[in-house]
């Protein structure tokens, strides 16, 4: 919906009359039906409010809609509910989701992969339940650890740094027995 789709000027008319094909609506608005191959196009939309129109393709796999827009709110005293094949969010910052209670829930598998998962429960449990076994890989499995743990004894320890000093000089002071001086 980049491209302006809106039809050509008409020499003579103001920007914002209405133009051939179009109805002229209140405040500005103007809406036009356009064939295009394979449907039609419904447009509505305001020649001063860039970015802002409503289109509705008729296509030969049905009507779609777009809408453009600075911001979309929907609002509903009870329910919202989309059905379809594929519902895909795109967002460019973050998606939020907030309620009382959100639950997920999928037939077959929930995936989800970021760079980087916290989860957090303020006030209660964090409870993992499978059917089968639970499996958890990585580097290192630190459970009930507030800071990095140490290696276990059974893998190899790292050898110690070498010296920088000579052993007879570590104490600082020649004249204490076993001193090396």
């Amino acid at each position: 919906m980049g491209a302006d789709r809106s039809p050509p000027a008409v020499p003579g008319r103001e920007s914002g009359d209405a133009a051939p094909g179009s109805v002229a609506l209140d405040q500005g608005w103007r809406a036009w039906l356009e064939r295009r191959e394979g449907g039609a196009v419904l447009r509505v939309d305001h020649p001063r409010q860039a970015g802002l129109a409503v289109e509705i393709a008729m296509t030969a796999d049905g009507p779609v809609v777009r809408l453009t827009a600075a911001a979309l709110e929907l609002n509903a005293a009870t329910t919202i509910a989309a059905r379809c094949e594929t519902f895909t969010v795109e967002a460019s910052d973050r998606i939020e989701l907030r309620g009382r209670r959100i639950e997920q829930q999928a037939s077959g598998a929930l995936v989800a992969e970021a760079a980087e998962v916290a989860i957090t429960a303020r006030d209660a449990d964090v409870q993992i339940r499978a059917n089968d076994d639970v499996r958890v890989h990585g580097e290192q499995v630190l459970l009930n650890c507030d800071e990095d743990a140490a290696l276990p004894d059974w893998l190899p320890q790292p050898a110690p740094p070498a010296a920088l000093l000579p052993r007879r000089d570590a104490d600082g002071d020649l004249d204490l027995p076993g001193s090396g001086a």
